[in-house]
């Protein structure tokens, strides 16, 4: 598939072409596709497993970060020792006046670095707490996330949410949804395109499983519709892929709604 424009009587139109010869307005592509992802409202006890996995994935890079904090504050204390070493080796004479300010020198432009380092780590971690809170709707509000992605990103958000090869139609987008996008946002008996799901877990017990797992299993049988373990491990790797997703979008550009 490539892209073309052409100039028409008042203004410029672009175009989708295929190999095959088909080709079709681009406005018309992409106003399909908003439309399809307006209609995509997640079921509430996917809103709140989402909510879970995000405050989960924000603890975990807070445990990494205070892992180097912690590593950075001891390389710290390391270096007032040498500092402390220098002045010693100075009164014994076992260095002269230059190699004591080199030795000053370099350390005191180290604990500067690295003093720098954690600040600004603080200050992330604080700021990325707040971002957590702001990304909770963003499992429904799929289209202002897409606005707000770069190119590589649509692409990225794309990828997640249909599966690969779309043949156009009126209705191709909501055909071509991933299966587990049906669960999420509670589309009833929308057509599922691709191959059956089979599953060698079919006879696992559920007390094997993970909470998570559990709880997607119950949702779904809530709702009246029984799952098995592979289908509700493709569930929860969606929604831990497009809560990554959010945290890398939202992270790198925070102040751009």
């Amino acid at each position: 598939m490539t892209g073309s424009g052409s100039l028409g009587k008042t203004k410029r139109y672009f175009y989708y072409h295929c190999k095959c010869g088909f080709r079709i307005r681009a406005d018309k592509v992409h106003q399909s596709f908003l439309e399809t992802i307006n209609v995509l409202k997640p079921s509430p006890e996917y809103v709140h497993l989402f909510r879970i996995i995000l405050e989960k994935l924000y603890k975990e890079s807070t445990f990494l970060e205070s892992v180097n904090q912690r590593h950075t504050i001891k390389r710290m204390e390391e270096l007032h020792d040498n500092i402390y070493s220098a002045r010693s080796l100075l009164l014994s004479k076992d260095i002269d006046a230059g190699e004591y300010h080199k030795i000053i020198s370099d350390c005191e432009t180290k604990i500067t670095f690295l003093k720098n380092k954690l600040d600004a780590s603080l200050i992330s971690l604080a700021q990325f707490k707040n971002r957590v809170k702001f990304m909770y709707p963003m499992i429904s509000e799929l289209q202002r996330v897409f606005e707000k992605a770069d190119v590589s990103e649509k692409r990225q958000m794309f990828n997640l949410l249909f599966q690969k090869n779309i043949e156009w139609s009126d209705s191709c987008f909501y055909k071509c949804l991933n299966n587990q996008i049906t669960h999420i946002y509670n589309l009833g008996n929308k057509v599922i395109t691709g191959s059956p799901v089979t599953d060698s877990f079919d006879n696992i017990s559920t007390e094997s499983l993970s909470e998570e797992h559990r709880r997607i299993l119950n949702i779904e049988k809530n709702k009246g519709r029984e799952i098995n373990a592979l289908q509700a491990q493709r569930i929860l790797s969606f929604i831990y892929d497009y809560a990554r997703f959010i945290i890398q979008l939202y992270t790198e550009k925070p102040y751009q709604h």
